[in-house]
Formats: C-alpha cells, structure tokens, sequence
C-alpha cells in the first residue's frame, strides 16, 4: 500500500499545477490517468462528493491495485495493492467490483483474500522445467473497505463472521450494504441482519432515494426494480439492448447508463420514465467500452476503454479512464475511422468482428463462429450481413471449436472431444463420432477425417463406417498428427507432424488408404494446413520475421508443383500489422481467402482478399534466423486446450526463466529456470489442470522481460 501525504495546501497548489486531463477533449473524452507499470484498468467509479475517481489496474489484465485521483484528471492521492507474503513468497491477488462509502472516506471491493483459516491452501511445488509452481486453491472472496485517506483496511463482517459476496453497494446513509451472494442480499451494518432480497438477480444499485434497487438477471440480459423492503420485481423492458450489465443509475433516478455489448459495441443511457434509448459513444470493437458510470451530479460519465495510440506503441492492450459529458440529446455519430489497413491485406469483413475462430460455408452463404469468451456458444451470420445468430450452446458450458461446414452447407461440424453437429435450417443437434476430433470433410462429403486416439481415422458418410488411416496406437511413440485435411482429388490426407523427440514439425501427406507420410518443404513452424479447391497451392500458417514486429506469424502459400513458399501477405505490408490469427479458409471456388487477423486499430476480424496466383512471384525462405533481440515471439495454438507451446528468442546464451500468471496475478506455474543457448527455443504447457480464462507467460533473460496474453478454452 502507498499512502501519499499532503496538507490542504500543497493539495491545491498539486492541482492547480496539473492540467486538469492528461489529453484534449476528442470524440472519446478526456483521459483521467494512465500508469504506465499498471497500464490495464477495468473499473472506475466517482465518490459520492464528486472529488475523486477510484479505479482497478494492474500489469497484466488483473485487478490488482486500486488508485485514486483528482476528479478533474492529476496524479494519484492513494494507491493500494493486495499482495500478500506467504511463504517467503510475494503473492498478488485479486480486486474488483469497486464503490465508494456515502462519506467518500473508504474504497469498498471484493478482495479474494489468502485466510489459511477458513481454508486457503498455497501449493509450492517444483516443476519438472525447473522453477517451482505456486498454487492457490480455496482463497476467499471478501468484501472490504480502505480508507483512502488513512489507508486503514478493513474486512466486512456481520459481527460474527467476514462478508463473503461481490458487487457491493451502500444506501446513501451508510447503515445498508447490498452484495451479491447467491442472490441479492442485504446487510444491516447496525445490527448485522443479514436478508435475502431475491435469489435469481444481481449487481444492485440503490436509487437516490433508497426505495428501490435496480439490477440485473444473471445472465445480463433482463433489466428489474424490487423494492428495497422487499417484494415482486418489476420487470424494465429495454428494446434494442442485449446485454444490460455493467449499469449505473442517473443521480435523478431517470437514467440507466449501460453498455451494448453489439458489435460494434455502444454506451447506452435508457429513460427509465419515458423509455427513451440514446446512444453516447459508439465503439470500435465489443471490447471499445467497459464499466460506465454517472458522476454525482449526473453531468459527467466516467468509462474504461481501450487506448489505440499507446496500443500502437506498446503492442500491448492499455485500458484507462475516461470522462466525456453526459448530453442524451447528443448523437456522437460513429467513431472516427481507423486508417484502413493496407490493400494488400483484402477487405474486412462486418460479420464475425471480434472472432477468434471461424468457418465459411462452401456455397459463401454463411459464416460461423466464437469469440472470447463465450467460447461455449457457436454463432451463425449470412455472410453480407452483421446480424449474430447463436446457432449452438454446449450445455454444459465447454468449448465449441475446431469447427467446419458440411460440403453441402446444411450442418457445422465440430469435435473438441466428440464430434458433432448441428443443422443450421433446424437446429438439430447429434453427435457423429464419440472421442473425435478435429473433423474436416472432403470436397465431394463422401469422407470425414478426424483425430482420434493420437491418429487419423476416416468417417464414410454412406454408410457411417469408421477405419483407421494412422492407428494412435501403431504410430511411433513421440509423433502425434494435427489439423487433418483430405487433398482435393481423394488421394491422401494432409496434416501436421510433430515429433517430440526431435521437436519438428512437419506438412505431411498420407495416403488416403494409409502409408508413410511424406514430408512438403515448408517453415519449419507450421500449422493448418489446407489444399485449394485445385489442389495446386497449400495454405497454412507459420512464423515470419517482420521488420515492425521482429516476429510475428502470418499465413504462406505453398507452391504444390515448385515447393516455393510465399507470403500470403507481406507482413510488413502495413506497420499496424499484428499477428494474422490461426484460422483461414479457402472459399469453395478458390477465388478467394479468409482469415482472421488482429492488427492495431481493430483487432480480431476476418478479412478476404481475391485469390490471384500469378501475384506470388516472390519466394521467401523459411529456414529459420537467427534472433538480433530478444523477444517472446508467441504461443500457438492461441486459444488453446489443453496445451500450447510457447515460443522465445534470445541473441547469446543466458539464463531464462519463464512464469505462467492468472488474471488474478498469481503465479500458477514456472515452466522453466534454466541456462539456454542462443537462437529460438519451444516450450509446451499442460494447462490441463487449469479453469478456462486469460493467463499470461513472461519470460526474462538477462535483464529484459516479455509477456503474452494466452487465452484456455475448455
């Protein structure tokens, strides 16, 4: 905890010194405060006086620290940090759900909490890498509150025992904190009376005059008043919103500030009174806005979002505070427009923003998809249109990929640990193959390909047989076989070979009726690969030196009949250029690719481009180079599940370690503590062990560190 000191005088004179925002006023606001060693915030909140801003940051996409600032824009006045020192170890954990006490003296939040006495287990072990791993199993979740002025911490308790719940809120005298806790709940602070507001709602928000709570259903997307001494909850229909959480409420009780997680995604204010909907600012990408919330005098909106310059700078996301005044009589219009990526790179495409996978329907009539982090939903667009349609949801909530469509364009067929499918007319749902996966169909919809048992296996549509092309349990030990395509005219398989042993991998063919793979001359890091309708050029996806980036991975094209490779793109085509994603698509006829690509300015689309062979003239090579800096390249696959292997480069010997994190900013795992040589170097993480979500991996080798962002779906 840093607790800053100063008179009211030295106050004044540090205001009047700081220009009141750290930018000019432009179509986005102002912004409030940025640090550049917690460049991630999520959350901001104003106290009841108005002076103040509080918001959540942190290194690496973790709630972590809390600061407080100027209202008016300046330095932080108190800053706090959950960490923890528990077996000689320095432990971060998490903090969120952020409110002001009416008095605007403490912070309020969910602090998870390490209490070995209520059952928190910290696990050290070593790693077979070297290192060690730290584990945290049963930590607590506990509503507490700091003052920013004292810096005094205390936990919330009914008396007898600390409050466990989030989304805290307090009625304007003080005496009443709603939480959520398996439902509404409400505390008497006085007596310590705890009561059940109702069991099937969330995120409350009392009204100026503490007669009603406003909150949410939770799944988000149903909006209630309930009384605050109890009663039926009334239902507020919003037409036009989907999702109504995160919210606040108008100090006049009249407005409902929320965001519309659409696509692109919008800052909305709904009228309670007269059910009039505006919209504020319109975003980017459904990750442009997070958390808005009304100043106390109802005339500002504070909200997080994300900076495209430093992003730009950094390569890293930075989300901070920003405040713009609260008109509902002004129509901002759309954003300003991001400079178009160059032409090299085709056309973004409206339908599927913000996918991380994707299938195209043979006949391009449809387009289907996930994006983070609803990975358990398979959604369904018309390829000309933006209007997302949820054709699936696994019901018990894990991870729907690895996706194709059926030749014919009638079902989406898809197998992360059985393959299924799902009729896109009806929606009929079945599973084709119990322990497949990764299915892809041949051009005619005779045959299916798909791993199963560490091999390749063949499904016959006529008559629903299976046959082993690449027996799991024949194959010799340390070579396993990924991304399983059937070459256009029938004749072989096409897939990936990694040996362990050797750690290499492979584009290999494989006759259709089984046989010795044969190794194609591609890079030597190499992913998806898929013949064009012709059979003449193979696209797959492997690692490129970029002269903006250093190292980044792009799509290739493999000649069939010369053995040359070719960029599909130029990575350096374009200095917004990030990473091209690892999914593309031939379109039926082969006139076209799409891919996905996350650049700069608007990341995580699908783009096409026309397909055109005689424009790739230019070989590159694919051997591999030797570094001239460090850098983490990459982790591939990203997402993943349940694995990943994790990529780095250093220009001379030296020692590296290499550190898993959670959102939370928890070391879960140290994968490696070891001397390496100079070049590039892989490593694989098991995450099977570990609940879906966000991680991070930082390495750090002579005096430099590097993290990435790595996404477990399960």
């Amino acid at each position: 905890m840093k607790l800053l000191k100063f008179s009211l005088f030295t106050l004044v004179l540090l205001m009047l010194a700081i220009p009141a925002f750290t930018q000019n006023e432009d179509y986005w606001g102002n912004e409030v405060y940025y640090s550049p060693s917690n460049p991630y915030s999520r959350e901001a909140v104003y106290s009841p006086d108005g002076k103040w801003i509080a918001f959540a940051a942190c290194r690496s996409c973790s709630h972590t620290k809390v600061f407080v600032v100027p209202a008016e824009g300046g330095e932080p006045i108190f800053e706090f940090e959950n960490v923890y020192e528990v077996q000689e170890r320095t432990i971060y954990m998490m903090m969120s759900d952020l409110s002001f006490t009416p008095d605007s003296q403490e912070i309020t939040f969910v602090k998870d909490t390490i209490d070995e006495e209520a059952g928190t287990v910290v696990t050290i072990t070593p790693n077979p890498h070297g290192g060690e791993s730290i584990q945290i199993s049963n930590w607590q979740k506990y509503l507490a509150s700091v003052n920013i002025f004292t810096g005094e911490l205390r936990t919330i308790s009914n008396g007898e025992s600390p409050i466990e719940g989030s989304g805290p809120e307090w009625s304007s005298d003080g005496r009443y904190l709603c939480y959520n806790r398996d439902g509404l709940k409400i505390l008497d602070t006085e007596t310590g009376e705890i009561r059940t507001l109702a069991s099937n709602l969330r995120s409350p928000k009392f009204t100026q005059d503490d007669a009603y709570i406003i909150c949410t259903n939770n799944s988000g997307n149903e909006f209630y008043r309930i009384p605050f001494n109890g009663g039926t909850p009334e239902l507020l229909p919003i037409d036009g919103i989907s999702t109504v959480f995160p919210f606040d409420i108008s100090p006049d009780g009249n407005w409902v500030l929320m965001i519309n997680r659409t696509t692109p995604s919008t800052i909305n204010a709904y009228n309670i009174q007269t059910g009039e909907l505006v919209t504020l600012l319109y975003g980017n990408d459904k990750n442009e806005f997070l958390r808005p919330v009304f100043s106390p005098d109802g005339t500002q909106v504070c909200y997080i979002r994300q900076n495209e310059a430093r992003y730009q700078e950094n390569r890293k996301d930075t989300t901070t505070p920003y405040v713009i005044d609260f008109d509902p009589t002004r129509d901002s219009g759309p954003p300003p427009s991001p400079e178009p990526v160059a032409p090299e790179f085709g056309t973004q495409l409206d339908a599927g923003r913000s996918a991380f996978d994707f299938a195209i329907s043979s006949d391009e009539q449809w387009i289907v998809y996930t994006y983070f982090p609803f990975s358990s939903q398979l959604y369904i667009t018309p390829l000309e249109s933006a209007e997302r349609i949820l054709l699936y949801e696994s019901p018990d909530r894990s991870s729907v990929g690895k996706f194709t469509f059926r030749p014919n364009s009638s079902e989406v067929y898809f197998g992360e640990s059985d393959i299924e499918s799902v009729n896109i007319d009806t929606g009929e749902h079945r599973v084709v193959v119990e322990g497949g996966q990764d299915p892809s169909w041949s051009i005619d919809g005779s045959y299916m390909v798909f791993l199963q048992n560490g091999g390749l296996s063949i499904y016959d549509s006529s008559t629903e047989e299976i046959r082993s092309v690449a027996d799991g349990e024949e194959i010799a030990e340390g070579i396993s076989y990924l991304y399983p395509s059937i070459s256009s005219d029938g004749s072989h398989i096409l897939c990936k070979m990694t040996n362990d042993d050797t750690e290499q991998d492979h584009i290999v063919t494989i006759p259709f009726e089984g046989g010795e793979p044969e190794v194609l001359s591609v890079n030597e890091e190499c992913f998806l690969p898929k013949y064009s309708p012709d059979g003449k050029w193979i696209l797959y996806w492997g690692n490129s030196y970029s002269f903006y980036n250093g190292r980044s991975y792009s799509w290739y094209l493999y000649n069939v009949e010369t053995s040359e490779n070719f960029y599909l793109v130029d990575p350096d085509s374009d200095p917004r250029h990030f990473n091209m994603l690892m999914k593309a698509e031939w379109s039926g006829d082969g006139s076209k690719i799409y891919y996905l690509m996350e650049n700069l300015t608007d990341y995580y689309n699908i783009f096409v481009l026309d397909f055109d062979s005689d424009r790739y003239t230019n070989a590159v090579t694919v051997e591999s180079e030797t570094p001239e800096s460090f850098a983490v390249i990459s982790n591939y696959p990203n997402p993943f599940n349940p694995s990943t292997t994790i990529e780095f480069t250093i220009p001379e010997a030296s020692h590296v370690s290499i550190d898993i994190y959670n959102v939370a900013g928890q070391k879960v795992e140290t994968l490696a503590e070891n001397e390496y040589t100079e070049g590039k170097h892989t490593l694989v993480w098991d995450a099977s062990g570990y609940a879906a979500g966000v991680y991070f991996c930082t390495v750090r080798s002579g005096g430099m560190a590097e993290t990435v962002k790595m996404v477990l779906v399960k």
